[in-house]
This record gives structure tokens, C-alpha cells and sequence, in this order.
């Protein structure tokens, strides 16, 4: 069947704390129950957007969020929570009353208002990057994202531009360059 070893990776990445999350500055989270269908069809009229096929499964049969790039992926209810503790629906009416796009589901938090988030309105549930400078459209969909993570691909490395800036040391008080994003890869939208 489509999808069977995309899903089986991530059950295997998922079930071990060290990789679990790209973020090493967080802890891993726990693992979370998968979600019921009851669940995944409240989150759909609640969010009044229709889950790619991909991601109700992943939600389904492999987990409840707390698994994938960056911090992890947002749950639904009884799921994985953002920073703010909101699950996926939570998340998505805050944006959207901000002026969010309709129907682009913040999935994946990288830190510093910087999120990946699928299309839901797009064909292939496209990744979209949104940080600083707006939204982008990435290369990848959402079953390339998820594989590609599986193959230990640095995703953050291949959606942003990093770049050096100098900035003063809080504690020496002398300046000192570190990395940081520059701009999100991809078309913007």
C-alpha cells in the first residue's frame, strides 16, 4: 500500500528519544497515543480544513504529534502541544485571527516565529516555510519532507539561508559572530 514505509520510519524514528526531534535545545517529548478517528474528524471541523491523506494517517497510525523536524509536530487534541501548550486547531485559529493563510496547518515549530507547515490546499500537501520575510513555497511535499527527515537530511539547512551576524556577548560584552537564519529557500507566496 502507498505510504506503509514512509509510515513504518517514522513509527521506528519516533519510538527513540534521540531522534525524535531535530531541536536539541528541547527536551524530547513524550510519545503520544495515536489519534482516534473521532479525533482527527473533530480537528478537520474544528480547523474547517480537511487533512491531506498523508498526515490523518500519520496522526492515526503513527502518533499524536511530539515526533518529526524542528520542535516536533503539533498534535490534536490529547496530542503534542506548541511552546504556548495549543494543539494544531488551537494553533491555527490564533494565526488566522493575526492573518494567517487559510488552510496552511503550522506543523513544525523551528523557533523564533519561523514554522513549516503543509498546504492543505495544494495537490501534493506542499511545505511551506514562514518566518521573517513572509511565506515560502519549499521543494518538498509532505511525503519528500517526512522522507527526507528520515534519511537524516538537514532540513533546516535546506529551507533556510544561514548566515553569519555579529551581535554582542550578553556576558563579556565584547562582539562575537554566530549563525543565524537569513532567509527561508523557496518561491514566496
Amino acid at each position: 500500500m502507498i505510504y506503509e514505509k514512509l509510515l513504518a520510519g517514522l513509527r521506528d524514528r519516533r519510538a527513540k528519544p534521540e531522534t525524535r526531534i531535530d531541536m536539541k535545545t528541547v527536551p524530547s517529548p513524550p510519545l503520544y497515543d495515536v489519534a482516534t478517528e473521532m479525533a482527527v474528524r473533530a480537528a478537520e471541523r474544528d480547523l474547517e480544513v480537511e487533512l491531506p491523506a498523508l498526515l490523518s494517517r500519520i496522526y492515526r497510525e503513527v502518533g499524536n504529534g511530539g515526533f518529526g523536524p524542528g520542535a516536533g509536530q503539533i498534535g490534536l487534541a490529547n496530542g503534542y502541544l506548541d511552546a504556548d501548550g495549543r494543539t494544531l486547531p488551537e494553533k491555527y485559529r490564533q494565526l488566522r485571527s493575526e492573518g494567517w493563510r487559510e488552510r496552511l496547518l503550522p506543523l513544525w515549530d523551528w523557533g523564533d516565529a519561523a514554522w513549516s507547515c503543509v498546504d492543505a490546499s495544494s495537490v501534493n500537501a506542499d511545505i511551506v516555510t514562514v518566518g521573517e520575510l513572509g511565506f515560502v513555497r519549499t521543494e518538498f511535499s509532505l511525503e519528500t519532507w517526512l522522507s527526507a527527515w528520515l534519511h537524516g537530511i538537514d532540513l533546516h539547512g535546506e529551507i533556510f539561508e544561514i548566515g553569519d551576524a555579529t551581535i554582542v556577548n550578553p556576558f563579556t560584552r565584547k562582539p562575537m559572530t554566530v549563525k543565524r537564519r537569513v532567509r527561508a529557500m523557496g518561491t514566496p507566496i
